[in-house]
């Protein structure tokens, strides 16, 4: 997928996987990972949209799984704007959830709440 509009969903999972292994990064409940190049600030994923990071949540719908003393743990990756990002450090990520009103499937079309 060489079309920007569309391979920034590529992008952002990728990143997601990466970046535990190349920063000083913790897969968690609230993580932000910004969408664009390292040390810049995030980009919008395409022109057309202001979404520009995502937020990680624990999956609603996915439990956990728990084997031995390994626990897989499923994330749903919201995409969220430069200024929702601001909205969610202020007031955490469960109280932007309960704004947002989302489980695991994404709005891309969403309104912005910041």
């Amino acid at each position: 997928m060489t079309n920007p509009e569309y391979n920034w969903a590529m992008k952002i999972l990728r990143k997601s996987a990466y970046s535990p292994h190349l920063e000083n990064f913790k897969i968690e409940e609230g993580a932000i990972i910004p969408f664009g190049k390292e040390g810049e600030p995030p980009t919008t994923f395409t022109p057309n949209t202001k979404l520009s990071s995502v937020l990680l949540i624990r999956s609603k719908e996915l439990p956990e799984i728990k084997h031995s003393i390994n626990t897989i743990t499923y994330y749903t990756l919201v995409p969220i704007s430069a200024e929702e990002e601001k909205l969610v450090k202020e007031i955490g990520t469960e109280k932007f959830m309960e704004m947002l009103g989302l489980k695991d499937v994404v709005d891309l079309n969403r309104k912005l709440l910041a």
